[in-house]
């Protein structure tokens, strides 16, 4: 760190005639307070100015960074016990503000970016320690907050559930009233939704308010094809989209019918389930059919699984893919959408935060799916069609009579689902010679 950055720090733009002797006297005494700790050499003279070497243990920021990661994803695991520990041991670690006793110097906004960051800590500890069914005993600690923060939505949300907990209804809600005027009078807007729902379900004593949100982890995902084989390229580039940390991916696998797109689907999605503890959901979009399904449908759907004690589902798709969205929050859930017909498909069913991820195949390549990872299936390779023929009607009879098994996988065009058909059907025969090569002979 040049001299003159550390002066502008200390001083900001006018610095004393003696600044840099001063400088050098804070950093020696700085040095002593470390040695005095054990901590030697930290401080390193450098031509230009001076140079901190601090292990990342020893640094607090990076320990509270490191404990706020490991809560979040004890979060996102549904350890909330876990989570609340890590996350109160990060608070644990502050003095007050940030960088406290900065001027108005380039430190400055990094101090505030830290501030707000804590109170984001805060408001998750108390959502974790709320899903653990301790909302009375948050009740002062969240009376504080919102004094402190009135504009805060999810403060305001979590004090309001915790008063109701109490059986204090009447101040929960008019907690409510007064948040509303503060964002009236103070930024010109309505409550958002989260704290709008929360009111309405204190106004109709939602029993759901009584015991901390139930997470379901739905577990949809048919399963994979037993002689699924080759696509070892497409299969990379879709586990690396969709595992892909702090992001929400999606992936459209397109090409004709019968080209295995639902297969290879399936796969990746069974492989990448781990990374998605909170659950995997699945839906068929028809989008080849008669009748494709619509998103107000598929989201009906699925919010009655979500939240089973939901007594119907909002009535626009506008509020549906609102409490779809917010469900989803905070979650790592895998949404496998087959056969879709098109973008307005799948655009109401993404996730609205990172942590989920959709798999979507069409037999349209959506690419009006902005953000999205493209892979296009085409046919077989033909010594992969032939090992996956020879899997489904036998590999002793493949081996014995190659040839008739290959003109069988050319007359399929190296489709899997008409490969899959033609093995079936020879193995279903039972014979153990002449397979027919011609169509007519094979296809039954």
């Amino acid at each position: 760190m040049p001299v003159e950055r550390l002066m502008e720090a200390i001083w900001g733009e006018s610095p004393p005639t003696t600044a840099r002797a001063v400088l050098q006297t804070y950093v020696a005494s700085l040095r002593r307070s470390l040695e005095s700790a054990g901590m030697t050499g930290v401080i390193v003279s450098h031509p230009v100015g001076y140079l901190a070497e601090v292990p990342a243990d020893e640094l607090d920021l990076r320990v509270f960074e490191r404990l706020v990661d490991e809560g979040r994803q004890a979060v996102r695991d549904g350890r909330h016990e876990e989570a609340r520990e890590s996350l109160r041991a990060a608070l644990a670690l502050w003095r007050g503000p940030a960088l406290g006793g900065i001027t108005d110097s380039f430190l400055r906004s990094e101090a505030m970016r830290l501030d707000e960051l804590r109170v984001t800590v805060i408001e998750e500890r108390i959502a974790a320690e709320l899903a653990l069914g301790q909302g009375e005993r948050l009740l002062d600690e969240l009376a504080e907050l919102v004094a402190l923060h009135p504009a805060r939505e999810r403060l305001r949300r979590d004090l309001m559930v915790a008063l109701y907990r109490a059986d204090r209804q009447a101040d929960a809600l008019a907690v409510y009233r007064e948040g509303r005027q503060v964002l009236i009078d103070e930024l010109g807007i309505e409550p958002g939704p989260e704290l709008r729902e929360a009111h309405e379900a204190i106004l109709r004593s939602d029993p759901a308010l009584l015991t901390p949100a139930r997470r379901r982890r739905l577990r949809q995902l048919p399963p994979p094809p037993a002689d699924f084989i080759g696509r070892e390229e497409e299969i990379a580039t879709l586990r690396a989209t969709l595992t892909l940390p702090e992001a929400m991916p999606i992936c459209v696998i397109s090409g004709a019918g019968g080209m295995g797109k639902s297969a290879l689907a399936l796969r990746v999605a069974h492989e990448v389930a781990e990374h998605f503890p909170d659950g995997q959901l699945h839906v068929e979009l028809r989008g080849t059919s008669d009748a494709p399904a619509g998103a107000e449908e598929v989201l009906g759907r699925l919010l009655r699984e979500l939240e089973p004690d939901m007594a119907r589902p909002p009535a626009t798709l506008e509020e549906r893919v609102g409490r779809y969205r917010s469900l989803l929050a905070s979650r790592r859930k895998l949404v496998a959408l087959e056969d879709a017909a098109a973008e307005a498909q799948v655009r109401p069913l993404r996730p609205g935060a990172p942590g989920c991820a959709v798999l979507v195949t069409s037999r349209n390549r959506l690419v009006g799916l902005a953000g999205a990872t493209f892979v296009e299936l085409g046919v077989l390779p033909s010594g992969t069609a032939i090992d996956l023929f020879a899997r489904i009607a036998g590999e002793h009879r493949v081996a014995a009579e190659h040839d008739a098994a290959s003109a069988i996988v050319k007359l399929c065009g190296r489709l899997p689902l008409a490969i899959r058909i033609a093995g079936a059907s020879g193995r279903s025969r039972g014979c153990s010679t002449g397979w027919p090569t011609s169509g007519a002979g094979w296809t039954s």
